[in-house]
Parts: structure tokens; sequence; C-alpha cells
């Protein structure tokens, strides 16, 4: 009998689906496949070699047509029938038989045999001495310098339980897709219960997060400068250029930030990038939280606004820097002088504030000349008390005596 698969309606909806005899539905119309339509033979993925011999001596005789071995190895027998028979214009070749395989366990199912595991043989042969008989036959001996015995699970079908649903939706144990994709005719809208994902080997999951699950755990550092190194796009879909309009980011450059975000479709022949579109939620927590602790660090920010407000005692510039990065550091306003001059108040490497314009203020408070004066060694400092004003030159202390003005009309 034709192998063909049975359905059992017994199943409410359901149609469980059997790998045994043909099934007549309404109208005398078969539902099942051929057993002989089935593939059938060694898995090549699952084959390797059991064992080897090497350095055997077989002997031969025969004709120009047959040859006939008495092998050193029985199992050598599965490779006669590649081989050609041995005559003096071919016994200068080496002849080597390839993987021969055979089925090693059988089952039957339905009335059919069925392979369950196959075994095999690969071995070269070359003649090492060869004698004419007449008469177009010969006898000799053979040389093997490796004999390998395989074994390989089957691809034949060995049985499996497949549920169709009567209103048309399959449900299957197991479902894979060999192609190049899995299209899916209508997609719903209602609400999600959890988030669908796949595993590296193709394996439908959730979205799991669980700490037990995971090793190498590293906070995630510089965050913000991360973000600011990323550009969102508008774009279209080259297979749909009049369609809706995206937004979103290019994978080729979210690459060169964070190659984490990163993957690559490697079962498809493009090798097409993709992006982990909500691993991104954990870089932006972190660069926010950067952004409140008052140690972000940026080469420029640019507030567009007429008044900053600071709630702490402190404007710190230079955070985190060292002293090198502060000589040139300090406020700088723009356009303050004239539209292409702005005037600076920046530091020096020994600390000094420098200006390229004036100060005017309301009043000037001159320091005390103490002892600790003297050891001042900063020209041009200026300082007092009650009968001189002094200025640090270059060869010393000088003062100035001071007039008494009391009693004089300022």
């Amino acid at each position: 009998m034709a192998f063909r698969t049975k359905l059992d309606f017994s199943s409410n909806r359901q149609v469980l689906q059997y790998p045994e005899t043909i099934t007549v539905l309404s109208g005398a119309t078969s539902f099942g496949v051929p057993f002989s339509a089935l593939t059938v033979g060694p898995d090549p993925d699952y084959s390797g070699v059991s064992l080897t011999q090497l350095n055997l001596i077989s002997t031969f005789s025969g004709n120009t047509g047959t040859t006939v071995y008495t092998w050193f190895d029985s199992r050598m027998q599965l490779g006669a029938s590649v081989l050609s028979a041995w005559t003096s214009t071919n016994s200068g070749l080496t002849q080597d038989t390839g993987n021969i395989f055979t089925a090693e366990t059988t089952t039957i199912i339905d009335n059919n045999l069925v392979a369950l595991s196959y075994s095999g043989v690969n071995f070269d042969l070359s003649v090492v001495g060869m004698v004419d008989l007449g008469g177009g036959a010969y006898s000799g001996t053979v040389y093997t310098a490796q004999f390998d015995i395989l074994s390989a699970d089957t691809l034949d079908f060995t049985g499996r339980t497949i549920w169709v649903d009567v209103s048309g939706i399959t449900r299957t144990d197991s479902l894979i897709v060999n192609t190049t994709g899995a299209t899916f005719l209508n997609i719903g809208s209602s609400p999600s219960s959890g988030a669908l994902y796949y595993t590296s080997g193709g394996v439908l999951t959730t979205n799991t997060s669980d700490k037990r699950l995971k090793i190498n755990i590293e906070p995630i550092g510089n965050a913000l400068s991360k973000v600011l190194a990323l550009n969102g796009v508008y774009y279209n879909w080259q297979e749909d250029p009049n369609g809706d309009r995206r937004i979103g980011f290019l994978a080729q450059d979210v690459g060169e930030v964070i190659p984490e975000l990163v993957f690559v479709n490697k079962k498809s022949p493009e090798q097409y990038m993709g992006l982990h579109y909500d691993n991104l939620t954990a870089l932006l927590v972190e660069a926010i939280k950067e952004m409140n602790s008052g140690i972000t660090i940026t080469t420029q920010t640019v507030l567009q606004t007429q008044t900053v407000v600071a709630e702490d005692n402190n404007i710190e510039l230079n955070f985190n820097g060292s002293h090198e990065s502060s000589i040139g550091g300090g406020l700088i306003l723009k356009k303050g002088i004239g539209d292409d001059a702005d005037t600076q108040l920046i530091t020096n490497e020994n600390g000094d504030w420098i200006t390229n314009n004036n100060f005017i203020p309301q009043g000037l408070v001159i320091p005390l000349y103490t002892p600790e004066s003297s050891k001042n060694n900063n020209f041009g400092l200026v300082a007092y008390d009650d009968d001189f004003l002094y200025v640090k030159t270059s060869t010393g202390w000088k003062n100035i005596k001071l007039t008494n003005l009391d009693g004089i009309d300022k």
C-alpha cells in the first residue's frame, strides 16, 4: 500500500495527522504523501568516522570485466560495487570508493522499510602485484593506505505528529521553515501579552531579562557621549519608496559607536544588518543619569537662553579635568566687544584671569601689605598699609607715601 498520512478528527476542531494509512475525505479525495516521495538516506550533517585502519593488504582474481576480492576486512565489500575491474591497463592507478553507506538498523512503518541509522566505508585501493593468468584472467594483491568505517544518522521518515485545525490553522509541536523566510498573510492588532524574539538557533522566545541567565555584567560608561554620537534619520524602505516615511537609525552608523546594538542576519545571503532597538533603552537611561549626576563631560553645550540660573553655590569649570586642560578655559561672551569680537575672561598657566577688555568696578579693594606679601613674586601686585601704597616690580617692592586727605573736599 502506498504511504499516506491519516487524519484523526476526534479532538474537537483539531485534526491529528498520523504517518499511517491513506485517508479518504468527502468526494473520494485522498489526503497524504506517497512514501516514495519522502527523503531517505544518511544524514551528512550527522555522520563521522567511527574507526580507521591503515596499511591493509587484500587479494583479488578476475578478468577484464569482473574482479573478486578476498578482503582484509569483510566490511570493505560494501565498496566493491563502485570499483572498476583490474586489468593491465589500469593497474597503475589508485581507486577510491568515496563514502559508501548502507542501512544499519531498520524498522517497519505502515508496511514500509525505514532505516534508523546507517554504516559505511571509505578506502583507497592500488595494485602492488598482478599476475596474468592468460585468456584475459588476472590475480594479484592490492594495498589500502587508509580504511575508514563510517556511521551516520538517518534522513528517512521515522514518523511525526502534526496538528491540523479544521478552520484552516495549522498547529505543530515543532515547525521548521527552511526557506528564506516565513510569511504570515494576516497580522492581528490585539493587545500583546509579551514581546516575541528568536534565539541564535532560530527558536522563538520571549524577551527574557532574568539576571540568573546573564554573565559578564558591566555598567554602561560614557553613555551620554555615545548618545550624542548617534544620528537619527528619516527614511523610506527601497521596496516601498512611496510608503509611510519612517524614523530610526542606520545600522552601519550605529555599529561604529555602539556595536552591541547591531546584529547581522546570518541566515540571509545578503547578510543584512539590524538593530536591537529595545536595548537602546538601557543606554538612554544611563545617559539621563549622567546628565543629572553633575559629572557629565561634554566638549560643548549650547544653551538657548539669556540667563543661566544655578541652584548650587558654585559653577565649576574643568570638572574632572587636569591643570593642562584648564589653561585657556574661562568665560567668553560672544560679540561682547563688537559683531566681530568677543569679550573673554580666560586663565593662563599660572591660573591668573586674563581679559581682552577692561574691568570697570564700582570700587576696588586693595589687600593689606604684610610680611607675607614680600614673598609673593607676582609682578604688578598692589598692597597697602597705613602709610604707603606698595607695588611689586621686577626689582623688588616700591612704595609711595600716602597723603592724609581728612578734611579735604573730595
